[in-house]
């Protein structure tokens, strides 16, 4: 499996199920779910990490630009079907990252 096929693989098991607290505490005690967050952090993160977007314009003589031009670009020229999506998945990311770096802190103060 290709690289967009494994994060596609990895979207679609992920966002089956509902995020939430509950969701989040579970993680520790699921290690089959953590391990599906794991993966799509991962390969959600190396896609953007090289820039894939900025290199395809590039291969297409296009000139890249800040990184929401490049997305919005993208979007036009049909390889993105939401620039929105993207940036939420991207802060989603964000989010579960420090939900999971903050989860013992957060139970120690409890």
């Amino acid at each position: 499996m290709t690289g967009p096929k494994q994060l596609s693989y990895s979207w679609k098991n992920l966002f089956t199920q509902a995020m939430n607290v509950e969701w989040v505490d579970r993680l520790e005690h699921n290690p089959g779910c953590a391990e599906q967050l794991e993966a799509f952090v991962s390969r959600f993160g190396r896609m953007q990490d090289t820039k894939l977007f900025p290199r395809w314009l590039l291969a297409l003589a296009e000139t890249p630009g800040s990184q929401i031009e490049t997305l919005n670009r993208a979007e036009r020229l049909g390889v993105l079907t939401s620039t929105e999506r993207w940036l939420e998945a991207r802060n989603l990311r964000n989010r579960l990252g420090l939900a999971k770096q903050s989860l013992p802190r957060i139970r120690a103060q409890i």
